[in-house]
């Protein structure tokens, strides 16, 4: 296929062209985190003609965030079916793209067949690519980190709410507010397992509430109180 098209081309260094195009597979079987990209103007709309599976899987390029990514030491993260992306032809070659980075967008509405994701779950939302809880007066302020199924990480720089909030689906969370009060609530069972000794220091009264049976077992137990002890 000859893809020495000057309207496709935007030379970088060595000759290599830059494209975009949709994720329509990133279940790389060496699980290295590669991707298959139908990429426009080089392949096909017409499913039947290109298949998902006759895609040349894309290496894809990570940034320097957190020390990058290598031997598994760094944030293992790969891009949803159904993402628009760029990248480049490594010399030329059509069988050997390389992803660079995510293309934001508005999406009007869910799509399928080619450039789309073959399995129709992304786009989950409508709109804009970016996180309902990062519009808004929030925009620009906090970062948010969103899974599919649920599980939430805020770090929030807008004034006036700063804070910083962790949330698994099914409820429990953990959240430091704007005035460094740590609020947390768990759904279901807490455990936690000491090694070393534990030290608390409290300045101001301490409630302990049991809907429940309360047990205190220890090899020696005392309980000392000041003016007044009430039991």
């Amino acid at each position: 296929m000859n893809i020495d098209n000057k309207e496709q081309k935007l030379l970088t260094g060595n000759n290599n062209i830059y494209w975009k195009g949709v994720i329509e597979d990133n279940k790389d079987p060496l699980e290295a985190g590669r991707c298959r990209v139908r990429i426009y103007g080089i392949h096909s709309h017409d499913i039947n003609l290109a298949p998902t599976d006759s895609l040349p899987w894309a290496i894809t390029k990570l940034g320097f965030a957190f020390g990058g990514l290598i031997g598994g030491v760094g944030i293992s993260c790969i891009p949803k079916q159904g993402s628009w992306v760029s990248g480049y032809f490594d010399n030329e070659d059509e069988n050997t793209p390389i992803i660079d980075g995510i293309l934001l967008g508005i999406n009007a509405s869910k799509y399928s067949g080619a450039f789309a994701d073959p399995d129709g779950i992304h786009p989950m939302k409508t709109g804009s690519d970016i996180n309902a809880k990062a519009r808004g007066d929030k925009y620009r302020h906090n970062i948010v980190i969103e899974t599919e199924y649920g599980h939430l990480i805020e770090i929030d720089d807008t004034k006036g709410d700063e804070r910083i909030h962790i949330k698994h689906k099914k409820g429990t969370y953990f959240l430091i507010d704007k005035d460094g009060n740590v609020d947390i609530k768990c759904v279901k069972d807490h455990k936690e397992v000491i090694k070393g000794k534990v030290d608390i220091t409290v300045d101001g009264d301490v409630n302990f509430i049991s809907q429940g049976a309360v047990y205190l077992e220890g090899s020696s137990v005392t309980i000392k109180g000041g003016s007044t002890m009430v039991i």
